[in-house]
């Protein structure tokens, strides 16, 4: 088998990859806003998905975990938003399928606030089993994927501006 291949999309057809998420927070009729301290951002959904392209023969990725770090490449936490875990995060469903998008199964999971070491392990896996992992369908041939929601909680002493980071899936996986 191959390497899984995971990558972010959208919940909402037409499933497109994502390349960055902003958070941002509605207030009455307002959208867009900056997120207020001691406030909730407004939700952001995604997917992870393995083997999106509908590859062959692709690998299960076990031991799915979701965190954030300061830059893709060196895996800091030294900003406040990274190292005061200001953002969290829910499985919202899980599903696979013989083609993309796949069916979508609805799973109430528990919010986590997630940051460099503080990792958000899969409750379900894309299968419905209570393991970890993202399939590439049953056949390895297909997709398999697992459904967030995020949003961000800055503290009240958090300093107004903008904040970069990477939001990153680790996996473990068996050739």
């Amino acid at each position: 088998m191959n390497r899984p291949i995971l990558s972010f999309h959208s919940n909402v057809s037409p499933y497109s990859e994502l390349t960055s998420l902003v958070f941002s927070q509605s207030i009455g009729a307002y959208s867009g806003l900056s997120t207020q301290v001691n406030s909730y951002s407004d939700d952001n959904y995604l997917r992870i998905y393995n083997n999106w392209g509908l590859t062959q023969n692709i690998a299960t990725a076990y031991n799915v975990q979701v965190t954030t770090y300061d830059q893709a490449v060196i895996h800091g936490f030294s900003t406040n938003l990274v190292s005061q875990h200001w953002v969290s995060v829910c499985q919202t469903g899980f599903g696979e399928g013989v083609s993309t998008p796949g069916s979508l199964t609805n799973y109430p999971g528990s919010t986590m606030f997630i940051g460099a070491y503080q990792q958000m392990m899969l409750a379900k896996g894309s299968d419905g089993s209570l393991s970890s992992i993202i399939r590439a369908n049953s056949s390895g041939s297909g997709a398999g994927f697992a459904e967030l929601k995020t949003n961000v909680l800055p503290p009240t002493d958090a300093l107004a501006g903008t904040y970069t980071f990477v939001l990153s899936v680790g996996f473990n996986w068996v050739p």
